[in-house]
């Protein structure tokens, strides 16, 4: 079973300016561009799961012809304020990695609400758990 790991070329986060924060996740082949968005593995309620975010407050958008989708969300609390341990933003795309896609009995893909089984800053704690490459 393929993980949004697995498909994506490049799978970052950065801050959107000190109260949003921002995933780009891009594909270097169309193919597993369109099987992630058939998945619907980024989508406004699975990223609300996540992040434990209000879905309303989500902004997911795909690029077809970039082959990269982008979601933007408010952060649970501003860049740099005394309860923030990730001031740049740059480890919150790590949960999304483990994402599952797997293919049914239609030939089309599904996404596994638990399959990541990470919660909104768990990456901080243990960030080379998410990496590729690291076993921990």
């Amino acid at each position: 079973m393929a993980t949004l790991g697995d498909l994506a070329k490049l799978v970052r986060s950065k801050n959107a300016g000190p109260f949003w924060l921002t995933i780009d996740i891009m594909f270097d082949d169309a193919e597993a561009y369109r099987r992630a968005c058939d998945a619907e593995i980024i989508n406004r309620g699975a990223i609300a799961r996540l992040y434990s975010r209000n879905p309303a407050d989500i902004i997911v958008v795909n690029h077809d012809t970039a082959l990269a989708i982008k979601v933007s969300f408010p952060r649970p609390q501003s860049s740099g304020s005394k309860e923030d341990s990730d001031v740049y933003g740059g480890q919150q795309y790590a949960p999304l990695l483990g994402c599952k896609c797997q293919i049914d009995v239609l030939s089309q893909y599904a996404f596994t609400a638990a399959s990541a089984g990470v919660k909104w800053g768990s990456a901080l704690s243990e960030p080379r758990r998410y990496v590729r490459g690291f076993t921990s």
